[in-house]
């Protein structure tokens, strides 16, 4: 017999748009600094007096910038793809940002001791946007979407060639390098990429494969399916025809169809 549950979600509400916090956060301090010369001085790598344990600018370095043309382009990707992020993997964007805060610089300063400053949000950029399209490119292939599967295989490749290029060339594609008075570091893209890949492919699923309640020992409750349907909206009743669940994970119908045996 099922039983109901009236604080339980019908599926019908709409959801309120989540504002991307970290995102923001991120952007407009950034914002804020440029224009700050003596401050961001205080806050950029500085191989110099990070050794001499200023060890602050490992994590801050990265919300300093060159120039106003430096700034757009880190900042423009970080709001574009932090939001969508945030929307959908906002837990393994965070512990990326968290990872390429940290790792980034501290490869720089063990891989590159001719490099005595840098500044930039590319690093997490890099770190986010292979999360995403990682994120992107599991959840298509479970869902078996060939298109979108092919589209994110092509972004990959692109950050390949992208980062590629740094490297021969020794400049940007982007940003111009010469009028900011920076040289590139690919060695920061790079291993931002690696450090969005490992986060995209442990966390990319967190949201589709949340299971039900019942299976997390919530007991008896109706359980919601993807697309806002509900098993048996009314109490003791099961409907003779189930809504189709499209491009549903077939973990997640497996486990609904041990919640619905365990109501009987």
């Amino acid at each position: 017999m099922f039983e109901t549950n009236p604080d339980a979600p019908t599926g019908n509400e709409p959801s309120a748009p989540r504002l991307p916090a970290a995102t923001l956060i991120l952007v407009a301090a950034a914002v804020v600094l440029m224009p700050l010369e003596t401050l961001s001085q205080w806050f950029e790598y500085d191989r110099t007096a990070v050794a001499s344990g200023q060890l602050w600018r490992i994590v801050t370095c990265q919300l300093t910038h060159c120039s106003w043309d430096h700034l757009f382009w880190d900042a423009a990707a970080l709001t574009v793809i932090g939001w969508v992020l945030e929307r959908d993997h906002r837990r393994a964007m965070l512990v990326c940002v968290g990872l390429a805060a940290v790792l980034i610089p501290l490869a720089v300063h063990l891989c590159l001791p001719e490099i005595a400053t840098y500044r930039g949000l590319s690093g997490i950029d890099s770190a986010l946007f292979i999360l995403l399209a990682v994120a992107l490119l599991r959840e298509s292939r479970a869902d078996g979407d060939r298109l979108w599967t092919v589209a994110c295989t092509l972004l990959l490749a692109a950050f390949a060639a992208k980062t590629a290029y740094e490297l021969v060339t020794g400049s940007t594609l982007f940003v111009n390098a010469e009028q900011s008075a920076m040289l590139p570091v690919p060695l920061a893209h790079v291993v931002g990429a690696l450090l969005g890949a490992a986060c995209g492919w442990r966390g990319s699923g967190e949201y589709r494969e949340t299971p039900p309640d019942c299976v997390r020992g919530g007991g008896a409750r109706v359980v919601q399916t993807i697309g806002g349907f509900g098993d048996g909206e009314m109490a003791g009743t099961v409907a003779a025809q189930r809504p189709s669940l499209p491009a549903a994970p077939r973990r997640m119908a497996r486990q609904r169809t041990a919640c619905r045996m365990l109501r009987r």
